[in-house]
């Protein structure tokens, strides 16, 4: 079969009807050395009519061009789409009147298009691509292009209800531009960037429908369906929403739908689930879980933010402020919140309802908030509240981890998450009594800072080489310890715990805890006020390391410190020297006497 200029024309099939076209076709002689054929024309195909390019290598060039508004387009291998161009091309085109919907462009079996076989998208065409059935997949390693952004549609879509999905896989430093896209079925953003170009605002697009879905959002993850993102960047640059009803996972790559406004609106239809990890990154303005109609189903709208993974938030996360009865989990398991609100001194890190600032709306309490063995980790750059509860869901959960330059303020009590609060950057302050479960451990980084903000808490223990401050005030001590004070990072990094404005209750018999270093360095513990030292049992960690050239400072109050150790771990050879304002310990030269 050989194809000439004006190409070959498929149209008028009838229903339940397949078209096979075997092979090969080729390019009619007639034509001049390096001329395109009129290429696959298919046409007016009803929903349920096939047409299938089985597995030849064909030589024509004017590759598949798709004007049915029905049916379905099937492919064996890239071969079938006629010979390969020698430099990118739309091999395969969707095009017709504007607001159309195209025929199924799907492959069978494992097909891979390279990256010379691009994918264009007429004016206002709503582009369906997918795989046949379970055993099938596509990957398209070429570019997909609309003619008119604002209009151009791409959704994932296969022939039959299952199948492992299709890919985009165009490569690093090439680029997707698509109007909208629309996941129906399994997709994976592999690499590459798929840019989501539609700029038109929400009440613009009212009107325009496809398949009786309203296009407001230029994503939109439908029920049923999964955005896999495993490398690359899914990036919407534009205000309007994004929708999502379905799953999706990003475990690699960026998905940036902050763009200048707008919302990530989750379970707007139906169950939906959110996973961030990895090294996949979530960037949104606003997190709205907006219910699923299931309103007492925490079940039904679910985010897990694991290892690695980040979520960015610009303003805030809530339940949908007209439906206080909505439902949803939070699973925390070792990625990153971070926030990132510049519009004010202090931001809602989460509320029910609007507004920004200091003023507190609603307590989000149809949000199970879970910490998991990776633990609640936060990165705030902007000064912050967070008034939810996060509770324990591990034997042994991973606490609260702080980053960020900025304050973040945890105010809500009942918190029985069992895993230490560490500040590795900025402040922590309470933001209520009791925030902390009186068995839980705080450790402060160097640079950072724990703060009491008028508020009682009991901790067992406090470490780090950070500051604790306003643990005092108008003469009520506001920090307990019960168990251990532990100067220092850890065996290989010491440092210098300090407590400012005021003295804590330190409970009889708690453990100060030191770590020796290097060339006479060791943890120490820098009090405002008399210490009391009675109170305290010294434990040297691994003294084999202390070195008699040197006396090791461990404790400094400018206002005194009061009695000795309850006891210490020393031996025999060394001794603790009480100088007043300072506790050392020093090397004690053994009395030797000879007798002759």
């Amino acid at each position: 079969m050989l194809l000439g200029a004006g190409g070959m024309h498929i149209a008028e099939r009838e229903a339940n009807e397949w078209t096979y076209l075997p092979g090969p076709i080729g390019i009619s002689d007639d034509l001049p050395a390096g001329a395109t054929d009129g290429g696959l024309v298919v046409d007016d195909l009803s929903k349920s009519t096939y047409v299938f390019l089985q597995n030849f290598a064909h030589t024509f060039r004017g590759g598949l061009h798709l004007r049915g508004t029905g049916g379905g387009v099937g492919i064996e291998s890239g071969a079938a789409l006629g010979a390969a161009p020698a430099s990118p091309a739309d091999v395969v085109f969707f095009e017709g009147p504007s607001n159309t919907v195209s025929s199924l462009f799907v492959g069978h079996g494992h097909v891979t298009l390279d990256a010379n076989r691009n994918l264009g998208i007429g004016d206002g065409v709503t582009a369906r691509v997918g795989a046949y059935n379970a055993s099938s997949s596509l990957t398209l390693k070429g570019t997909i292009s609309c003619e008119n952004p604002e209009t151009g549609f791409f959704t994932s879509e296969n022939w039959q209800d299952t199948s492992t999905g299709l890919t985009l896989d165009p490569g690093a430093g090439r680029t997707n531009h698509i109007g909208r896209l629309y996941v129906r079925h399994p997709l994976t953003i592999a690499s590459g960037t798929t840019l989501l170009e539609n700029t038109m605002s929400m009440t613009d697009s009212q009107t325009e429908r496809w398949d009786g879905i309203n296009t407001g959002s230029p994503l939109y993850v439908l029920s049923g369906g999964t955005l896999a993102v495993t490398g690359g960047e899914l990036l919407k640059p534009g205000k309007r929403n994004a929708s999502q009803s379905g799953t999706l996972a990003v475990s690699g790559g960026l998905v940036d739908l902050a763009g200048t406004g707008g919302e990530f609106l989750q379970a707007t239809a139906g169950p939906a689930t959110t996973t961030v990890k990895g090294s996949g990154r979530l960037l949104v303005n606003q997190y709205r879980i907006a219910g699923d109609g299931n309103q007492t189903d925490a079940s039904k709208s679910v985010l897990n933010l694991e290892t690695g993974g980040v979520l960015r938030v610009a303003y805030r996360l809530y339940i949908h402020e007209n439906h206080p009865n909505y439902k949803a989990t939070v699973n925390l398991n070792g990625g990153t919140f971070e926030w990132a609100n510049t519009a004010s001194a202090w931001a809602p890190f989460a509320v029910n309802g609007g507004g920004s600032g200091t003023a507190f709306y609603n307590s989000m309490n149809g949000i199970a908030w879970n910490v998991r063995e990776g633990g609640f980790v936060v990165s705030n750059d902007c000064n912050c509240y967070f008034y939810p509860a996060p509770k324990s869901a591990a034997a042994a959960d991973g606490g609260v981890t702080k980053w960020g330059r900025s304050t973040f303020a945890l105010f809500n009590t009942g918190n029985d998450f069992n895993g230490p609060v560490s500040v590795m950057q900025g402040a922590f302050r309470l933001g209520n009594s009791g925030v902390i479960p009186a068995s839980g451990t705080v450790r402060v980084a160097p640079g950072a800072f724990f703060y009491n903000n008028t508020y009682p808490q009991t901790l067992a223990r406090i470490e780090g080489g950070g500051t604790f401050g306003e643990v005092f005030r108008n003469g009520t001590t506001l920090l307990s310890v019960t168990s251990a004070i532990a100067p220092g990072m850890g065996a290989d990094e010491v440092g210098t715990l300090t407590v400012s404005g005021g003295g804590i209750d330190i409970a009889s018999g708690t453990a100060l805890e030191i770590d020796i270093g290097e060339n006479g360095a060791c943890d120490k513990f820098s009090y405002p006020s008399g210490l009391a030292l009675s109170s305290l049992r010294l434990v040297v960690n691994d003294a084999s390391k202390l070195d008699k050239n040197y006396r090791y400072e461990i404790v400094s109050a400018p206002q005194g410190c009061i009695e000795e150790f309850a006891s210490t771990n020393l031996p025999d050879t060394w001794h603790v020297k009480y100088g007043g304002t300072k506790v050392e310990l020093a090397y004690t030269t053994p009395f030797v006497m000879v007798v002759r």
